[in-house]
């Protein structure tokens, strides 16, 4: 009796960049740090630009603010909330960071972001504390449109 067996290789020709691997669909899977169809983009150089931000906050406003790129997995975003807080961002996903809590002053913030199909979106929660007793706390939603 003999047995034999066809199946396709979903990964022949496909060559994935940056230390990504094809998958069984043939689709490469990036390593952290990159995306794209070949996994040929680095989150970050992305996402570094000088942007004109629609904030819907207290009070909401249009301002500039910019992402800088620190390293493969970081940045940093200037002015958020029109503020004047430069805050720290980290890579949790494919398109998608963490603004991990920031303090200035009696003002703290954190938030998230993601960047899907060309619009950048940012969420932040604001705390004011005004006295011992008495903290304010916005919940923030900025819209950042590349200059």
């Amino acid at each position: 009796m003999v047995f034999s067996a066809c199946f396709q290789v979903e990964c022949k020709g496909i060559y994935c960049k940056n230390g990504g691997e094809c998958n069984d669909e043939g689709d490469c899977v990036c390593p952290p740090g990159y995306y794209a169809f070949r996994c040929e983009t680095l989150w970050i150089d992305n996402l570094a630009h000088t942007y004109m931000v629609d904030d819907f906050c207290q009070p909401a406003g249009n301002f500039q603010s910019e992402i800088i790129k620190v390293d493969l997995l970081n940045g940093r975003l200037t002015n958020l909330g029109g503020r004047g807080f430069d805050v720290d961002i980290e890579l949790t996903g494919a398109e998608r960071f963490t603004i991990p809590l920031h303090t200035f002053g009696t003002d703290q913030v954190e938030g998230r972001g993601s960047f899907i199909e060309g619009s950048l979106s940012v969420e932040y929660t604001l705390r004011q504390k005004i006295t011992t007793q008495n903290v304010l706390t916005f919940n923030c939603r900025s819209i950042y449109n590349k200059l």
